[in-house]
């Protein structure tokens, strides 16, 4: 067939094909898992760059040249032709999104001092020393899963793998091909929210994730992205720079290009509402505020307090700007 078959499975990464089918979250360093994409069960779908199985319907570990075969019902020649053409299997997604050109992360050390600090954060949060801060992640409307897919961990301080850290709940910023910041959202003090030494400022939280709707939500802080995403992440993308007075990094703004329309639900304060009228000012026409329901402040707070985000978002009942339902 004119291919190197070696080669085409070297270069193909599995978490990312998959990732187009499904949505993923990391279980280990190399291993993601998710709902499959073929029989839609729960969490059986595990995956790494290389390999995939389910648990019901694929119980083998197979390559990517098999998953495409698995998945699209397809042979051998047309699947190795696919991947060769650098051509997806058809499905009516969009591609992920689009790496800055100039990417403006930390050098590789601090990246793996990171991903150990997110890891062993991780473990601290699941063991019986985390239990406040879990509790803490429940309050604000979090799940289990969310919290896993976001790698969100805790630490009661000190000093791990370099870094000084306060007693704080640990929020990784990640992408595809890198950890750019943390940042600990502490129990008291100003600002509630402290990155880590190093951390690059600007990026855009749960980037891995983004690149799946053409609808994207900006909201000011973490807590609210994840909320948003917990709710109706099946429906659309969401993303934060991480505060009213944070400005996105040039380098980031193409990955905002590919959307046709983005809501903001920012703050509802006058910081807010600053932020709100940058971002229109950057992203123009598809850019649109949107109201949280009279007297929240913000997305999570109304959240609490009974408000629906999938259907506000979903069913037009959020009220626009505009005075549109």
């Amino acid at each position: 067939m004119g291919i190197d078959l070696p080669a085409l499975k070297q270069r193909t990464d599995l978490i990312s094909l998959a990732g187009q089918y499904t949505r993923l979250r990391r279980e280990s360093r190399s291993e993601y898992s998710g709902p499959c994409p073929k029989c839609g069960g729960r969490d059986r779908f595990h995956c790494t760059a290389t390999w995939f199985f389910c648990r019901q319907c694929h119980e083998r570990r197979g390559d990517v040249i098999e998953f495409v075969q698995w998945l699209e019902g397809c042979d051998f020649r047309e699947a190795v032709q696919r991947l060769g053409g650098a051509v997806p299997p058809a499905r009516h997604t969009p591609p992920p999104y689009a790496e800055p050109p100039t990417k403006p992360y930390p050098d590789q050390d601090w990246q793996a001092r990171a991903w150990k600090v997110v890891d062993e954060c991780q473990r601290l949060l699941w063991s019986d020393e985390g239990l406040r801060a879990r509790d803490y992640l429940a309050r604000r409307g979090l799940n289990e899963a969310t919290i896993l897919a976001f790698q969100i961990g805790f630490t009661p301080g000190g000093t791990l793998y370099g870094f000084h850290l306060e007693r704080s709940i640990v929020l990784p910023w990640w992408g595809r091909d890198a950890i750019w910041k943390v940042s600990q959202r502490r129990p008291a003090g100003s600002p509630k929210y402290k990155a880590v030494q190093g951390s690059v400022e600007g990026g855009l939280f749960g980037a891995y994730y983004l690149g799946r709707s053409e609808v994207l939500a900006i909201t000011e802080g973490e807590m609210d992205a994840m909320l948003v995403w917990q709710e109706a992440g099946d429906q659309l993308d969401v993303t934060t720079v991480g505060g009213a007075t944070v400005q996105i990094r040039p380098e980031w703004v193409i990955a905002l290009k590919p959307y046709q329309r983005i809501l903001l639900l920012l703050d509802n304060d006058p910081a807010g509402q600053e932020a709100t009228q940058r971002w229109q000012s950057l992203l123009g026409r598809r850019a649109v505020q949107v109201h949280l329901p009279d007297g929240h402040k913000d997305v999570t707070e109304a959240f609490l307090a009974g408000w629906d985000i999938r259907a506000a978002l979903l069913e037009g009942t959020l009220v626009l700007k505009t005075g549109r339902c």
